[in-house]
């Protein structure tokens, strides 16, 4: 079989098609045939109608709908079926229509270490491919990575009945029809027939349902061996200087498919920074995708750029100045830290952090959680993808976004959960006209990282990474129970304010936690329970800030009329 010869890297992709037709088997002609051509023609003529398509590309239109071709991807002069591209890594390239466009696709052939064969993404199956395979050795897995790359699925189970068929989560329920045998995990844990070959991660981006299905969810696979990323349709690579006889196929996919999947389809922008994150730790040399160019190189660097964080962008001279002031002051005291890079490493981690989320950007705060982390994992990349985790694991990332409006929330919810259990405590802290924005705003926001200080603090974190944000109310009520007798004999304002900045919980962990999970004293906080209630009082908050923005709109404007609702807010 030939060898690849690996071409220049070429612009990476993000995003997959707009809107796909339901999946089914492959056929010629035929209902879904005319369907989709039909909606390919409506979208072009409405294209050019509003001028969104230039109309010197009118005419090259049908010359492309008759070939139906797109622009090959590499040169195979030998016409190979299959082709090596790394050892033990082979590729097939056969057509893959969407919508009456040839858009092509490719399945990846691994041989594991037992000699059997990995197969990723399935194309059409014929005899010349089965010698093929039959020379490199059985075939044991076949992996349908997406809901849209199911087309050859039942084919290739009827070809090889005694591999295992394996489908993305949710694939065995929508199509029953095909005979899968087992469904990979959500969680990104390999199964333990090949878990130390290859490894993988669910990308959870598309959140708009398309017919009712998130299509181009799907699982990223990366072989160790030939350190190679697989993808399906979170990454398309292609060159951006196309022959020609492809520039509508260029100007389609640039202008058209891709823009419009970005901005209307990936919703769960967290989960595209956490396939990103995880694609950082692997450190892939190759990128090999279904639609594109195989890259040989640089697939790291090419997927943080397409996405819009590459190194070279620069972030805003506020933000620098933030995080270079957070550095400063964040364990100056700690000499181990000091002395071993932990400033540069946290400034870099920090830095790094704000032009992955451009929406999150960077928060007072997270300093105290990336430096507790590098402090433990001693590992920049591990680091920042704990900070990530950690953020995701507590739904919390829109404490920082917002306004801050789930973070008041979240403090009304705690402010409630004093008074039902602590009401002395409760009573005092009203007596005293306290803001209870105060403390969370110091325990939350850092995870206590700047109240809690060595194994108190990693006992607490070990608890938060089990249960999650139930964890957080639990040990911020432990905290004001643990104090509970200097907050009674409290007898101003700003004494209590004064005790209150220095508190420093005097106690081993173990009291902290069994304090935290006391049925008598913190008692059930159900998490259905808990959710409803920060949902009630973020809503509420939302309600406020929205009056609050009415009512200064209509001051601006000449005053609010005595009668008005506004006036009486």
């Amino acid at each position: 079989m030939e060898a690849f010869v690996a071409p220049p890297i070429h612009q990476l992709h993000v995003g997959a098609l707009a809107a796909p037709a339901a999946p089914a088997a492959p056929v010629d002609g035929g209902k879904r045939r005319r369907h989709e051509y039909i909606v390919w023609r409506r979208l072009v003529r409405f294209l050019v109608g509003t001028g969104a398509l230039p109309a010197e590309l009118w005419l090259e239109l049908w010359q492309f709908e008759e070939e139906n071709t797109y622009p090959k991807t590499w040169s195979n002069p030998s016409g190979a079926v299959l082709l090596q591209l790394q050892p033990d890594l082979w590729v097939a390239e056969r057509p893959f229509v969407w919508n009456s466009i040839d858009v092509g696709g490719k399945m990846a052939v691994i041989r594991l270490t037992d000699g059997s064969l990995w197969v990723h993404s399935p194309v059409n199956f014929d005899e010349p491919l089965r010698r093929a395979l039959k020379e490199l050795g059985p075939v044991k897995h076949i992996v349908s990575p997406n809901f849209e790359h199911v087309k050859w699925a039942k084919q290739w189970k009827e070809a090889f009945p005694d591999a295992i068929l394996w489908g993305t989560p949710g694939m065995v329920e929508k199509f029953p029809e095909i005979p899968f045998d087992r469904e990979l995990s959500t969680s990104s844990i390999c199964p333990p027939e090949w878990q130390d070959q290859l490894q993988m991660c669910f990308a959870d981006c598309e959140r708009t349902p398309v017919i009712g299905t998130p299509f181009f969810n799907e699982v990223v696979f990366y072989h160790r061996k030939s350190e190679t990323l697989m993808t399906t349709d979170i990454f398309w690579s292609y060159p951006n200087d196309l022959p020609s006889g492809s520039k509508l196929w260029k100007f389609l996919m640039d202008k058209i498919y891709l823009p419009f999947y970005r901005r209307f389809m990936v919703r769960n922008k967290a989960s595209l920074q956490q396939v990103l994150d995880t694609v950082a730790e692997w450190q892939p040399k190759g990128l090999l995708p279904c639609h594109g160019i195989y890259q040989a190189s640089g697939s790291t660097a090419a997927a943080q750029e397409a996405v819009g964080t590459s190194d070279t962008e620069e972030l805003p001279a506020s933000i620098l100045d933030v995080i270079e002031a957070d550095v400063a002051r964040t364990f100056p005291n700690d000499k181990k830290f000091q002395e071993s890079g932990g400033p540069e490493s946290l400034r870099q981690v920090l830095i790094e952090l704000a032009k992955q989320d451009k929406e999150l950007g960077y928060c007072q705060s997270l300093n105290f959680i990336a430096a507790n982390f590098l402090m433990v994992l001693s590992s920049q990349e591990m680091a920042l993808a704990a900070v990530r985790q950690l953020i995701m694991k507590l739904q919390t990332r829109q404490w920082y976004t917002d306004g801050m409006r789930q973070l008041r929330g979240d403090t009304a919810v705690l402010e409630e959960m004093v008074r039902e259990r602590l009401p002395a405590v409760h009573q005092v802290l009203t007596l005293h006209r306290f803001d209870f924005l105060f403390v969370t705003s110091k325990w939350f926001l850092c995870l206590f990282a700047a109240t809690l200080t060595d194994e108190v603090l990693r006992r607490v974190w070990d608890v938060l990474l089990v249960d999650g944000i139930e964890a957080v109310f639990r040990i911020s009520i432990s905290l004001f129970a643990l104090h509970q007798e200097s907050i009674l004999q409290v007898k101003s304002e700003d004494g209590l304010i004064h005790m209150m900045q220095d508190w420093q919980p005097d106690c081993s962990p173990e009291v902290l936690i069994q304090n935290a999970y006391s049925p008598s004293l913190v008692g059930s906080i159900g998490r259905l329970e808990l959710d409803q209630r920060r949902k009630r009082a973020a809503e509420a908050i939302s309600n406020a800030d929205a009056r609050a923005e009415m009512r200064a709109t209509q001051l601006r404007r000449g005053g609010v009329r005595p009668a008005s609702v506004l006036s009486r807010q």
